[in-house]
């Protein structure tokens, strides 16, 4: 209970540092965004139905349920709550019809997204190459992308599979595909899509980047067009792909301190954290280093996705671990230093502790 009422009382000052303000308008505009949002689903929902009466309240009301689901049930739950709420909202509606709905919105935010990708693809040198997704940690799809041959393999069964739901659909639906079609209507006429759609979806956006302007003042950190954007595109990789908990995180530069036992970030040879596959994780305190304190790490897997790690030991106590860690190739799980030894890596160690390495390695890093 007084680690509980410590880590309160810390959260508690971190958050009075905060500006008030700036949060405020930030959830102002949070706020407004969704209404945005919802009205161009309503819009669209109201061309498919001319002859029903689509409330905006019902449909702002379903929106923001999907919203609040979503953000505390996993998998897109509330996108579910949010197309079944729509659908008793206008009587005559079809799911069929209603699910492809949002088909519509996925346009604009589609062409919004791609633009910013692409601005920080070719301006900003911000986001990871190919060759890099395979080792990025929350990448989800590394697996597939090492392995070439089950990813054909996947995609054609996905395909099979889709074919197969197309010819179950196609007969055991009505007029399946006819009402699909009905949820496009409102781009029978172009005028009336940009006035009661892509208008409101454009103040969506608009909003979206206003929040995370006054998000970055309330947190002290630099305003800047490109700072906003770059958030911004942060947050459209992980919606675009949602499997990937937190997006593509690239790291410039972590700075690590080497235990004498090898360990690094609180992960101590042998330790169980390597199985947990949750990023943030309780340590145990340690028996045989000090100081024996509880800990909280992070998934060594972490530094797959830094740039530039910097690893510092010092001192006669740290000559043999750094001579181990550059001797024989041995499991990280058993020395979990050699994360860092790999290309790119930066050592910077003083005379006593670099005493052991092989002579073939230069020193020009120690001071």
């Amino acid at each position: 209970m007084i680690r509980v009422l410590d880590g309160i009382d810390a959260f508690l000052d971190q958050l009075a540092s905060v500006d008030p303000l700036p949060v405020l308008i930030a959830v102002l505009a949070q706020l407004a965004k969704l209404v945005c949002t919802s009205m161009a689903w309503r819009n669209v929902l109201a061309a498919a139905y001319p002859h029903e009466d689509v409330r905006r309240r019902s449909i702002i009301g379903a929106y923001l349920a999907g919203v609040g689901v979503n953000a505390i049930v996993p998998m897109r739950a509330g996108d579910a709550v949010r197309i079944f709420v729509a659908h008793r909202a206008i009587p005559q509606s079809t799911y069929t019809t209603v699910v492809s709905s949002t088909l519509v919105l996925s346009i604009f935010d589609i062409a919004a997204a791609s633009t910013l990708l692409a601005w920080a693809a070719l301006t900003q040198d911000a986001l990871p190459g190919l060759g890099e997704l395979p080792s990025l940690p929350s990448f989800e799809f590394g697996w597939f992308l090492e392995n070439p041959l089950a990813t054909e393999l996947v995609l054609a069964a996905i395909l099979i599979a889709l074919v197969v739901l197309g010819i179950w659909i196609h007969g055991h639906v009505v007029d399946f595909w006819g009402r699909v079609r009905q949820a496009f209507a409102v781009l029978r006429n172009p005028l009336t899509y940009l006035r009661s759609v892509a208008v409101w979806q454009a103040g969506d956006w608009a909003l979206r980047l206003v929040a995370i302007w006054f998000l970055l003042d309330a947190f002290d950190i630099p305003q800047s067009v490109e700072n906003v954007l770059l958030v911004q595109v942060s947050a459209s990789i992980a919606t675009l792909v949602p499997l990937t908990p937190a997006g593509f995180p690239i790291l410039d530069v972590v700075l690590l301190g080497i235990g004498g036992d090898g360990h690094l970030l609180s992960v101590f040879p042998g330790s169980a954290t390597w199985d947990d596959p949750a990023w943030a994780q309780a340590v145990p305190a340690p028996t045989h280093i000090e100081p024996h304190v509880e800990r909280v790490t992070l998934h060594p897997r972490i530094l797959e996705a830094a740039r530039l790690p910097i690893a510092v030991a010092h001192g006669a106590g740290k000559a043999g671990i750094v001579g181990r860690i550059f001797g024989e190739r041995r499991d990280p799980r058993e020395l979990p230093a050699l994360l860092v030894r790999r290309p790119g890596a930066v050592w910077i160690l003083d005379e006593a502790a670099a005493v052991l390495l092989p002579p073939y390695l230069g020193r020009a890093s120690m001071a």
